[in-house]
């Protein structure tokens, strides 16, 4: 917003001052203004710089001008003034009238407010009169400013733009040397309905130098801001346009019959600055902030070593005297706090590491001192023990040496924290509880588990696991309640299955599973493991999308006893998968790529790129209810098994290239299998069969394999176990197909 001020300021100037000079009438000038002190609705000084430039000026006696004005102030938050309007000069009565129009902006502690002003003014010889209007824009006029605590509660600081107006009366003071005065007395109101009124009387004192050099000190008192006072240095840089407009002098009351310098003329009285209110009127109020039942909100204050009662002046020394209840506990300096830590019913402990947002009334309220470092690996509270969750509780933004436990907790969020459990237990344990949010931590040491769920509901997400010894992420459904689990933009490595969802034989309840933009690693398991084999209900995965499986030795993805639903609770709904990647061609996975086994459903698994060794690329089995397809750009490049062995599915597989080396048996394997395969490119090497196997396939099966290399230690194609070569025209057992491969079973 600043820089696009500043540069609507600069090619409005341009422009005009192009289109001034063109007219070669009239004077412009360039002003560069420093003010200190206190005013009406701001404090401290700021620096502005303006532009005033006659727009339109065909006449003699009066002219359009334009005011560009941008101020920055100490705090480097900027502000503009940008204004027009129309001066004439009454012969007969020697006075200047004018009117004018203006729109303002201002910045406040990263707030924006706007106002729209009008003015009147009128110049004489001896008598000078000022009036301006002032009114916010009704959008912005009113606008939370952050808050500050006192005793246990927390007040919400607004910043507010009052609409009012001010009038000045001055009186030109005899020349001396070319050095010009006056005097100006008057009055201002300022208003708003949140805010006390503002009424009060203003001096000025203006002396100029030539025409280059301004001093203004002004002086005022009201009610709501009180008495100040504020000292400006004004230089002007006036650009003059040779022309046959008015030249003689306005003549001040105590100059003789032959007027003053050449700065006194009527066309540089047209350009004087106009004078008004640079700076929107702004008031601060605050309130209690409350609830939305309209209860003041109250925070316990917690500091490691002190031994008040819980205020924020006098805070608590430990975080076990600061629960209870539906109380919110804070720790505005962070610290060390060496103690478990047990939450009762509606605890939420914050710390002031993240932004700590809380609802209220007024709206979404910043805790103050809150933000202080977000990065998980310098969270400035820590807990050196163990954290107990309970219903309806937050954890936020502590770096925990110990397990932070659920057990049987409806409703709990442990968000933006760093868990590390040295010993050999789980990092995180969620167990028969249901509402659980996991989000933005970092769990970098388990002697077990990263994290548990046992018999329970929670979301994962942005989760990064690493240092763990057993399985990252274990999910476990052992009774008879469903449950939904979901890992989400999470980042897993652990000795064990990075990702493992099964059932137990007593469990008869249906458990959920979704998964996306998620990446797994493990050093001796699998990447996913989901398994429902054991139990009587149903395992469904609901989404499994963009997931990356960077290494593992046990598998990559593992599917078995699945329901792929997007939906589950009624008829099946088609699932797709957008993109799996396991392995790459440089960090093979070791075992089967993707593994589907007594699954169902209709799944696209959209882009699949498979590189892994001792295991099927793909492989399907018994999945007679099960559709499995792909898309174009996938990939499957194997060595030392085959690329698929897919048997009793039904297909509409579309790859770019299939690659399997050192097969010790088949290079694809096809065994009951219904649909279509579609291979662009093809390679079979050293297989110590025939390569392609085709087995009991008694429906239309259609097999395209693109440019083809084999080189094979028997011949290329068996069908229905019966060798036939011919299919390849009889080609010898290494051979090179140059030409697509169509063939359809039976």
């Amino acid at each position: 917003m600043t820089r696009f001020h500043c540069y609507l300021v600069a090619l409005l100037s341009l422009q005009v001052a192009t289109t001034a000079v063109a007219q070669d009438t009239w004077l412009s000038r360039l002003s560069v203004r420093h003010s200190e002190g206190d005013g009406v609705g701001y404090s401290d000084g700021y620096t502005s710089v303006d532009w005033f430039l006659p727009l339109l000026a065909e006449q003699t006696d009066s002219m359009w001008f334009g005011d560009f004005r941008g101020i920055i102030s100490k705090d480097s938050e900027f502000s503009s003034n940008v204004g027009t309007g129309h001066r004439w000069y009454n012969t007969e009565q020697n006075r200047i009238y004018g009117a004018n129009i203006y729109w303002d902006t201002r910045q406040v502690d990263g707030l924006n407010f706007s106002q729209a002003g009008i003015g009147l003014e009128t110049f004489g010889e001896v008598f000078d009169v000022e009036l301006n209007g002032y009114t916010p824009a009704v959008n912005d006029s009113h606008q939370q400013n952050g808050g500050s605590f006192q005793g246990n509660n927390l007040r919400v600081n607004f910043e507010t733009g009052l609409s009012g107006m001010d009038f000045m009366v001055g009186v030109n003071v005899p020349a001396i040397h070319n050095i010009h005065g006056r005097v100006l007395g008057g009055a201002y109101f300022f208003d708003s309905h949140r805010s006390p009124q503002a009424s009060g009387w203003r001096v000025r004192l203006e002396t100029a130098v030539h025409d280059w050099m301004t001093i203004i000190a002004t002086a005022q008192d009201d009610n709501v801001f009180g008495r100040n006072a504020t000292l400006a240095v004004e230089l002007r840089r006036t650009v003059e346009h040779e022309s046959n407009v008015i030249s003689n002098s306005m003549r001040y009351k105590f100059r003789g019959e032959s007027g003053g310098g050449h700065d006194d003329t009527i066309r540089h009285r047209l350009a004087d600055p106009v004078r008004r209110q640079q700076q929107i009127v702004l008031t601060q109020t605050s309130q209690l902030a409350t609830d939305l039942t309209n209860t003041p909100l109250t925070f316990v204050h917690v500091v490691p070593g002190a031994a008040g009662i819980g205020t924020f002046e006098d805070p608590l020394g430990t975080l076990t005297a600061a629960i209870a209840p539906d109380t919110v506990v804070y720790t505005p300096q962070g610290g060390t706090f060496v103690e478990n830590v047990t939450l009762q019913d509606g605890t939420q402990l914050l710390s002031n590491g993240p932004v700590q947002v809380v609802q209220s009334l007024q709206g979404p309220l910043i805790l103050p001192f809150s933000g202080r470092s977000a990065a998980l690996t310098a969270l400035p509270a820590t807990i050196i023990g163990d954290v107990t969750l309970d219903n309806d509780t937050t954890l936020s933004g502590f770096d925990v040496t110990g397990t932070v436990m659920a057990t049987s907790v409806t409703n709990a969020v442990v968000d933006t924290n760093r868990v590390r459990q040295p010993l050999a237990m789980d990092a995180v344990t969620v167990t028969n509880s249901t509402g659980i949010l996991l989000n933005n931590l970092l769990i970098d040491q388990s002697g077990a588990r990263g994290i548990g769920i046992d018999d329970s509901s929670a979301a994962v997400s942005m989760v990064t696991l690493s240092g763990i010894a057993g399985e990252g992420i274990d999910i476990n459904q052992t009774g008879a309640v469903d449950h939904t689990n979901s890992i989400q933009q999470s980042s897993i490595t652990s000795v064990g299955n990075a990702l493992s969802a099964t059932t137990s034989a007593l469990s008869t309840g249906d458990i959920t599973i979704a998964v996306a933009n998620t990446t797994l690693g493990s050093t001796a398991g699998a990447g996913v493991v989901v398994n429902g084999t054991l139990g009587g209900g149903t395992t469904f995965v609901s989404q499994f999308t963009s997931n990356t499986v960077s290494a593992a030795m046990m598998g990559g993805v593992s599917f078995r006893d699945v329901t792929f639903d997007a939906m589950p609770g009624g008829a099946i709904d088609p699932l797709v998968m957008t993109s799996i990647n396991v392995g790459t061609l440089n960090s093979r996975v070791t075992g089967a790529g993707v593994s589907l086994v007594s699954t169902v459903g209709d799944v696209d698994m959209g882009d699949v790129d498979i590189f892994n060794t001792l295991g099927a690329g793909l492989f399907v089995d018994t999945s007679p209810m099960l559709t499995l397809r792909s898309q174009a750009g996938s990939t499957v490049d194997t060595t030392l098994r085959a690329a698929f062995n897919l048997t009793d599915v039904t297909t509409a597989l579309v790859f770019d290239s299939m690659s399997s080396v050192n097969s010790n048996a088949r290079a694809a394997s096809f065994s009951a299998v219904d649909g279509s395969l579609a291979v662009t490119t093809t390679t079979a090497i050293d297989a110590s069969a025939a390569p392609f196997l085709y087995n009991d396939i008694a429906t239309p099966f259609s097999v395209g394999f693109g440019n083809t290399t084999i080189n094979s230690q028997q011949g290329p194609l068996i069908a229905n176990n019966e060798e036939r070569t011919g299919l390849f025209g009889g080609l010898p057992d290494a051979a090179t197909i140059y030409n697509p491969v169509l063939i359809i079973f039976p």
